[in-house]
């Protein structure tokens, strides 16, 4: 997995909304995952997805070494069966999508307490509050605070002009200013 430290100057412009985050990427199915350094428990995260035709990524959250998160997939197309761009797998599958094969598609997630907020294209497409004692296939999928995950499952999903920034304390964003090597 890759890591990326930024800036203390960078973290505070995103706490306070002011970071226009424009760092371009891509995650493919072959490829390694990209994890934002840092541990979220609040936050927005939000950006704009490319997929075309039969491409498939997803985002985790609160995932840790031990426990997989929350996951939201990014995959348009027609209705065949398969979860659509706006999932949160194993929670509320969506099989339509409101995204195009080969368009940029904006998306933001938004988790607050116990509630996570899932738009696509300005609509939202999910809204979850985790009951006390959720009903769960996967171990580990439990709201509360983690890592943020970008892979692929199929193809290569394209990520653009991606921000995230926490309600009360923001650690870390995914910028277009200067990375640091990899750790």
């Amino acid at each position: 997995m890759r890591h990326f430290r930024l800036s203390l100057l960078t973290a505070a412009l995103c706490c306070f909304g002011l970071l226009s985050c424009t760092k371009d990427f891509s995650v493919s199915e072959n490829g390694e995952a990209l994890t934002l350094k840092g541990t979220y428990t609040d936050f927005r995260l939000r950006g704009e997805f490319l997929a075309e035709e039969g491409d498939a990524a997803t985002v985790r959250f609160h995932c840790s070494d031990t426990g997989p998160g929350y996951e939201v997939i990014f995959r348009n197309g027609t209705i065949d069966g398969t979860l659509k761009s706006g999932s949160l797998a194993h929670v509320r599958n969506l099989y339509r999508s409101l995204a195009r094969d080969g368009q940029w598609c904006r998306f933001e997630i938004a988790v607050f307490g116990k509630n996570v907020s899932v738009c696509i294209n300005g609509t939202q497409v999910v809204n979850y509050t985790e009951p006390d004692r959720p009903f769960r296939n996967a171990e580990g999928m439990l709201l509360g605070s983690g890592a943020i995950r970008f892979a692929g499952l199929e193809g290569t999903v394209k990520f653009r002009k991606v921000e995230v920034c926490g309600t009360a304390r923001c650690r870390t964003a995914l910028a277009d200013v200067k990375v640091s090597e990899p750790v």
